[in-house]
C-alpha cells in the first residue's frame, strides 16, 4: 500500500496526464464536432458554451493551469500538514470534484455518442485512482 503522503502527490500525475489528454485533444475534437455539439445540447445550455467552442488549444492549457495551480497548493498545504490534518479537507473537496469529473466525460461520451476528449484517461486513470485514494 501507498504511504499517504505519496498517494496525495500522485494525485497531481494523474491530473497532468488526464489534461494533457484534454489539451492535446480538444481544439481539433471541437472543430470536427460543433456541428454534433449543437444539434445535441439544449438551446438554453449552448448559449453557456457556446464561448467555449471558440477556445484554442493555448486558452485551454492556461486555463488548466489555473486549475493546477489550486491543486499544487491543495496537495503541498495538506503533505504539508499531514499530521495534523489541517488542509486534508480541501484535498478531499479537490479530489472528490476530480473523481465527479468522471462521470461527466462518460456523461458527454454517451450523450454525444462519439469520443470525448479525457474520457479515456478519467476512465483509465482518474477513476482508478480516486477508488484507491478513498479506500
Amino acid at each position: 500500500m501507498l504511504e499517504l503522503s505519496h498517494l496525495i502527490w500522485l494525485f497531481l500525475v494523474v491530473f497532468m496526464f488526464h489534461d494533457f489528454e484534454e489539451i492535446v485533444m480538444v481544439e481539433g475534437w471541437v472543430r470536427a464536432k460543433k456541428d454534433i455539439i449543437r444539434q445535441t445540447v439544449p438551446e438554453r445550455l449552448m448559449k453557456i458554451i457556446e464561448p467555449s467552442l471558440s477556445m484554442n488549444t493555448a486558452q485551454f492549457a492556461v486555463a488548466v493551469s489555473c486549475v493546477f495551480a489550486v491543486l499544487s497548493a491543495a496537495v503541498i498545504l495538506t503533505v504539508t500538514t499531514l499530521s495534523a490534518g489541517t488542509y486534508l479537507p480541501f484535498f478531499l473537496v479537490c479530489l472528490h470534484v476530480m473523481f465527479l469529473h468522471v462521470f461527466m466525460h462518460v456523461g458527454h461520451t454517451v450523450v454525444l455518442r462519439t469520443y470525448t476528449p479525457g474520457v479515456v484517461t478519467a476512465v483509465a486513470l482518474v477513476l482508478p485512482y480516486s477508488l484507491y485514494t478513498y479506500d
